[in-house]
């Protein structure tokens, strides 16, 4: 299953904001309007109509619920604050690129986890999907800040939860609640090698003949959260999601 190449798309769920809030977004930043303008299909119709096999979805935990039920971008902008939806009142993680900005063909991880469940149910032929879950933890300042970008107001928005074990294994939970252990293809394929490593370079990943079917979903993030991630299992004995690894590293699979 290594040996082919698949078309993915980045950001799979981004939807370009409402006008009237995108034309605000862009006279705070002319930047960060330049870098949201564009809006992606359902992950329903993006492997159906364009043949994308590879997914990445940026995901808030949100244990309480409510965390993100309020844009403060609206405010701005004579919009109502109140998203309305009941969905991001409820516990769990939610899908969106930019807290408090943006819009997105679905709200939550375990409701687009289960349209890529249910595409790959009805495709049973299909070669293995790979579904990148960044897990982002930074206020809206801070990743304007890393992206260089220069906000002209200040957004009174949601603060992100930090990342810990806990939000790590419910994380695992969220994944495992959705995709069934037959159709994952976890880490597990190490064997009776010592290493994902070894594994991997050894005996190799298994043949589109058994893969066929099967979901790989990868926690993003080479730092802080993927060692938080392995801490307790170097080699993601029990993990459902693979690391961005590095090379020669104990959890070297997927790079």
């Amino acid at each position: 299953m290594n040996h082919i190449q698949v078309i993915g798309s980045d950001n799979s769920f981004h939807l370009v904001p409402q006008p009237v809030l995108f034309d605000g977004i862009v006279a705070m930043s002319a930047e960060l309007g330049r870098d949201i303008e564009y809006s992606h299909r359902t992950l329903t119709e993006q492997p159906d109509e364009f043949g994308i096999r590879q997914f990445e979805l940026d995901v808030f935990a949100d244990p309480n619920g409510g965390l993100y039920a309020h844009r403060a971008a609206n405010a701005v902008v004579s919009l109502p604050v109140t998203s309305g939806e009941p969905a991001l009142d409820e516990p769990g993680f939610k899908v969106m690129h930019t807290q408090d900005l943006d819009e997105t063909t679905c709200l939550t991880l375990v409701a687009r986890l289960s349209e890529i469940d249910a595409w790959s149910s009805d495709n049973p032929n299909h070669v293995p999907i790979v579904v990148l879950i960044e897990l982002k933890s930074r206020s809206v300042p801070e990743a304007a800040a890393e992206e260089g970008l220069i906000l002209d107001i200040d957004l009174p928005g949601a603060v992100p939860v930090e990342t810990t074990a806990d939000v790590l294994l419910a994380l695992d939970n969220e994944v495992r609640s959705v995709i069934s252990s037959e159709q994952l293809l976890e880490p597990e394929v190490r064997g009776d090698a010592a290493t994902l490593a070894d594994a991997v370079e050894g005996a190799g990943w298994p043949e589109l003949t058994s893969a066929r079917g099967q979901v790989v979903i990868v926690l993003n993030d080479a730092g802080a959260q993927r060692d938080l991630y392995i801490a307790d299992t170097p080699v993601l004995e029990g993990r459902p999601m693979f690391t961005s690894s590095t090379p020669g590293a104990p959890d070297a699979a997927f790079l």
